[in-house]
């Protein structure tokens, strides 16, 4: 098999301009449950809290299902994870055409098109990675950038389509936006990468007995570190904070006497912030000086409080509210993009996967419960001033969690060099986005237990010799020290890449 077929080039940018459409679509049908949730509690005249749930489950199972997608993936293909979520999503948006009640649209809007939903996200991402090498980086920006495009017409367009059609005829557009998706899906065949480390995992199960995996999804030590729980905590309490803003701000602007259309338009200018402030964010976090993430983050939670807690006391006037959807698209925006540095500040890249993977199931958690306690407090008060006091303190405690998980920061990773170092390294998953550090899967390091030793953070491990040495990076898990050393690395007929020297940066390895 050439596991080079396609990659860097051929089909690969067809595969690149598939996933970027694919995650503009996606990212265009997420973005529009607060216009929805408007046109769903004038048509079925059910309280604020019932209604909510609907886009409360449809957000929430598109990050509760990675790691379930992830699987999917591992075992057939992306183009097959991709091809089930567009038919999945198609089918939920079309059904709610025939639904005539809230519980129907919760089974087919909330539910089959959530899963749709869940299960494009996650093969997009990978693809991309699968498909390059050389111009990984490139290619992840674009793809990444088209969720933010999405979000931009989400507003306004689903809004024409309510307003055009009725709300029936509303989701059956939608549905007939998301077929695209099945276009995108045929069109990202799987490269001779993918199917060349299919195999290689296969490989590696059969020969479990001499591998050692660098994460284990359910590793307890991970549950052990302090800094990671307060980060998760505050991961939760800032969606549930989220989610309430995105779900409740158009109706609150109606409630306030804006249009309908004048709401949606909230929505956009919140998407535009949030995709300037998604790309700067990145290049902040990635800059060499090593800005701290940890801090940027806890100050932008903090930021977010404070206009959050403030706006129902500048939010009669429309343009307010327009400033106030702007400053909220630029600071929420951001913290997306300190995910994963912060991650690997607090657990390493040996456990990123697992600490993403547990991230986002917390965000999951978080829109399912946020928007509906929301409109319970909206259904028993009957005002939206308490909801948005709430949500600003949900924020402000989020960055104080924050700034109490720099109390058990860990150090960096202490690694004794051995210039009889390892054999070679099998990627899977999404570890293929390590270039970018959108996203990063499990690593194996294939080992043959001889006669070397090898001594990294306190452990020694055997390892066999091998006639070929090449240098790699270890770089400390405190990024904003940004210290490297220089280790050797071996490798052996399993390299990946094609034989030119590749940086490769590891923390630690526990035996399976």
């Amino acid at each position: 098999m050439d596991q080079f077929r396609d990659v860097d080039g051929g089909w690969a940018w067809v595969a690149m301009a598939a996933c970027f459409v694919g995650n503009v679509l996606n990212g265009f049908l997420n973005y529009s449950v607060g216009i929805f949730h408007v046109a769903l509690l004038e048509e079925f005249q059910e309280d604020v809290a019932t209604t909510a749930i609907v886009g409360s489950v449809y957000a929430g199972l598109y990050s509760l299902f990675g790691p379930f997608v992830s699987m999917v993936v591992n075992t057939t293909s992306c183009q097959t994870a991709l091809m089930i979520g567009a038919v999945l999503t198609v089918l939920g948006f079309s059904s709610c055409f025939f639904a005539n009640s809230l519980s129907t649209v919760l089974f087919t809007y909330g539910i089959i098109a959530g899963l749709g939903s869940g299960f494009c996200a996650t093969p997009i991402l990978i693809m991309t990675g699968y498909s390059f090498k050389k111009y990984r980086g490139i290619a992840n920006g674009v793809v990444v950038c088209g969720c933010g495009i999405g979000m931009l017409g989400s507003g306004p367009l689903s809004q024409y389509f309510i307003d055009t059609y009725g709300l029936r005829g509303g989701f059956l557009m939608m549905g007939a936006v998301a077929c695209h998706l099945i276009v995108c899906a045929a069109l990202i065949r799987p490269s001779g990468a993918e199917g060349w480390h299919k195999k290689m995992r296969q490989e590696s199960e059969d020969a479990s007995k001499k591998c050692v995996q660098v994460r284990s999804i359910l590793d307890p030590s991970l549950y052990k570190n302090h800094a990671f729980l307060l980060i998760l905590i505050a991961g939760f309490g800032w969606n549930v904070a989220y989610a309430i803003v995105l779900l409740h701000l158009p109706n609150f602007s109606v409630v306030l006497g804006s249009s309908k259309a004048e709401a949606a338009m909230l929505l956009f200018v919140i998407g535009v912030g949030s995709s300037v402030s998604r790309v700067f964010g990145g290049l902040v976090t990635s800059n060499e000086a090593g800005i701290d993430p940890i801090l940027l983050k806890l100050g932008v939670l903090g930021i977010t409080g404070v206009l959050t807690l403030l706006f129902p006391f500048y939010s009669h006037i429309y343009w307010q509210q327009v400033i106030f959807a702007c400053l909220f698209g630029i600071y929420s925006g951001g913290l997306i993009a300190f995910t994963v540095p912060i991650l690997i500040e607090i657990v390493g890249l040996s456990k990123l996967s697992a600490a993403v993977g547990a991230l986002y199931f917390m965000y999951g958690i978080g829109w399912f419960v946020g928007p509906t306690v929301a409109g319970l407090i909206i259904d028993h008060t009957g005002s939206y001033d308490i909801v948005f006091y709430v949500t600003g303190a949900i924020f402000t405690l989020a960055s104080v969690l924050t700034l109490l998980s720099t109390i058990w920061r860990p150090k960096d990773v202490n690694v004794d060099e051995d210039d009889r170092f390892v054999a070679s390294v099998l990627f899977k998953d999404s570890n293929f986005l390590t270039g970018s550090m959108l996203l990063t899967g499990s690593t194996n390091v294939m080992l043959d237990f001889r006669a070397s030793t090898m001594n990294m953070s306190h452990s020694s491990k055997s390892l066999g010799p091998y006639s070929s040495y090449r240098s790699v990076r270890m770089q400390s898990s405190n990024r904003s020290v940004n210290t490297q050393e220089k280790v050797p690395l071996k490798l052996s007929r399993l390299a990946i890449d094609n034989g030119e020297s590749a940086p490769l940066t590891v923390e630690s390895v526990s035996e399976i």
